[in-house]
């Protein structure tokens, strides 16, 4: 059970942001977003920065869904890690990569599974995860990497966006739908 009970699945009043979520999400919210609606001006503020962190960067969907992954394994949210798994396989990762993904330390050294630039997106979720900033040696290495300025500042951002959704879900203990 949550920790704090889930609002009732109704339209906030005087606005059309539960429906516009509904719709997003195929008819239904997920827990997530009947815990926000505790608060009419955070599930707001959420959807739409984490609308804009999941689908109007530049960053790869591949990248930004790796290191979703690493931080919800890191973090042990299992619910984002469930949750992540579809996108994940849909951006072009393979199950193999997404088990693997499973100890992410053991996933950055594996040249196997995953290319130099993968890795060095993990090697970023996990430094910018067990602390509070990653080394510069390892952001320089995720921005060479990733070829350009813009999508290495999306990468930081969607990685600290992602350790916070982490926070959220486990203090509340958010339920992973059935």
């Amino acid at each position: 059970m949550p920790r704090i009970p889930y609002h009732a699945d109704v339209d906030l009043p005087g606005t059309e942001l539960i429906q516009t979520i509904r719709q997003k999400r195929g008819g239904k919210l997920l827990h997530i977003d009947r815990m926000l609606m505790h608060s009419p001006p955070l599930i707001k503020g959420w959807a739409a920065f984490l609308g804009a962190v999941r689908n109007e960067l530049a960053l790869d969907a591949g990248y930004r869904e790796l290191a979703i992954l690493v931080v919800s394994a890191r973090n042990q949210t299992d619910y984002e890690w469930i949750q992540h798994q579809r996108p994940f396989l849909q951006s072009g990762g393979t199950e193999e990569q997404y088990l693997a993904l499973a100890e992410p330390l053991l996933a950055r050294d594996n040249a196997r599974l995953f290319d130099p630039i993968q890795r060095a997106v993990i090697n970023l979720a996990l430094q910018m995860t067990d602390q509070p900033t990653a080394t510069d040696d390892c952001l320089q290495a995720a921005r060479a990497a990733l070829g350009s300025d813009q999508q290495a500042v999306e990468l930081v951002a969607l990685i600290a966006a992602y350790n916070m959704v982490s926070r959220v879900v486990n203090t509340l203990d958010i339920q992973i739908e059935q």
